[in-house]
């Protein structure tokens, strides 16, 4: 399971290639395996250019991406631009459709209800209603 925090939990000693790939180093994945799967992850989000830059170099969207990438990587978005925004989820729906990758939202975000298959509300900690769409 990947996951993509509130507040991304980016290493600021590392690159946004070295952050994508952290997890796979944790788990003793071979550094060029690891490379090319967070490169292509960083590439897939827009951000191949990037890659070598430390996440203080990085606008907040693009911290958030690389986040992303690292969740990707491994196996959400309202500091996005909406093009970005609108980007990201188009690649989550194909690794759903393509790969049987399943992702779970939690946001504020109203945009994003337009793009799931599901959605789940809570209140309080409880379930409150369920939508299929």
């Amino acid at each position: 399971m990947g996951l993509v925090f509130q507040a991304y939990n980016l290493l600021p000693v590392l690159t946004a290639l070295e952050n994508a790939a952290f997890v796979l180093e944790l788990r003793g994945v071979p550094r060029r395996e690891r490379e090319e799967k967070a490169l292509a992850a960083l590439a897939a989000l827009g951000l191949k250019d990037k890659a070598h830059r430390y996440p203080r170099q990085l606008s907040g969207g693009e911290q958030q991406r690389v986040a992303v990438a690292r969740a990707l990587a491994a196996e959400p978005t309202a500091n996005l631009d909406s093009r970005s925004g609108l980007a990201l989820v188009e690649r989550m729906k194909a690794l759903n459709r393509e790969l049987g990758v399943t992702f779970l939202l939690a946001t504020h975000d109203p945009r994003l209800l337009e793009h799931v298959g599901r959605i789940v509300r809570m209140e309080d900690g409880r379930v409150v209603g369920e939508e299929r769409r």
